[in-house]
């Protein structure tokens, strides 16, 4: 994964973690990305931890789940 790959992923987990979801508009906003940039950060973030995120359709938005555990940690960033 590159870098810039990275700091999506870590910012996705970042906002599960403190706001407890997290939506395209988020990423597109704090990374000047397109929709299908963003589409495809959440799905790689999916694949790596598959427990951490459900999409809330109401919310729009991607909702923390239960058995969330953060990917990065904060020392990392």
């Amino acid at each position: 994964m590159n870098w810039a790959a990275e700091q999506r992923q870590r910012f996705i987990d970042k906002c599960l973690a403190e706001k407890g979801q997290v939506n395209r508009s988020d990423l597109i906003e704090a990374f000047a990305i397109s929709e299908r940039q963003a589409a495809s950060d959440f799905g790689g973030y999916i694949h790596q931890a598959p427990d951490n995120m459900s999409y809330d359709r109401e919310r729009k938005a991607y909702v923390r789940g239960g058995k969330f555990r953060r990917v990065y940690s904060e020392r990392d960033a």
